[in-house]
């Protein structure tokens, strides 16, 4: 079954754990895949060497996310290579675990920039990729967005923001046939 043939996604954070599931359940059911990563080039190009396994098209973009320009360069490359994006999965994060009283100024920088600006900078890079195509943008977020969860405040925090703009997104985005969602797939 290949229901996303001639599909094109986006996953922030695809070298590891959800996001390299994610990229590989993608490519399986028949999308070219491009994903970030920050640091671990040899499991990005593991990813990417598996999703060519597939048939499908891959591309690994090295990238800091809490640089806006950066996240402008990924749907930058994006378009040079795909020219349309159908799915942007918004799934990297980055915190200090930390009780709130321990959590420095650049420790809160760096969550917030990656899980909420970065997100929404993001969301208004891939709609322009994605007109005419029915896109959908999913967050990744996360249980500490729910409730108390030792040592995450900061990311909980970042990601019941995200949570937020998800919803408008969603209302702003419905009339031109994109859908905007957030999981929250619990402890990993």
């Amino acid at each position: 079954m290949t229901p996303f043939f001639g599909k094109v996604a986006l996953i922030t954070g695809g070298s590891r754990g959800i996001g390299r599931a994610t990229a590989h359940l993608l490519a399986a059911r028949g999308a070219d895949v491009a994903f970030t990563y920050r640091r671990q080039e040899e499991a990005a190009t593991e990813v990417a060497g598996a999703i060519r396994c597939l048939g499908r098209k891959a591309l690994a973009i090295p990238a800091d996310l809490t640089e806006m320009e950066a996240v402008r360069r990924v749907f930058a490359r994006v378009r040079e290579t795909f020219g349309a994006l159908d799915f942007f999965i918004a799934n990297a994060a980055a915190t200090a675990f930390k009780p709130l009283l321990e959590v420095k100024e650049h420790n809160v920088d760096k969550t917030f920039a990656i899980t909420v600006k970065g997100f929404l900078v993001a969301a208004q890079e891939a709609v322009p990729l994605m007109e005419g195509r029915r896109g959908r943008i999913v967050a990744v977020s996360g249980i500490d967005s729910l409730g108390c969860l030792p040592r995450h405040g900061t990311l909980g925090a970042a990601k019941a923001a995200m949570e937020v703009l998800t919803r408008y997104l969603a209302a702003e985005l419905a009339p031109r046939g994109i859908t905007v969602n957030a999981v929250n797939p619990g402890l990993v």
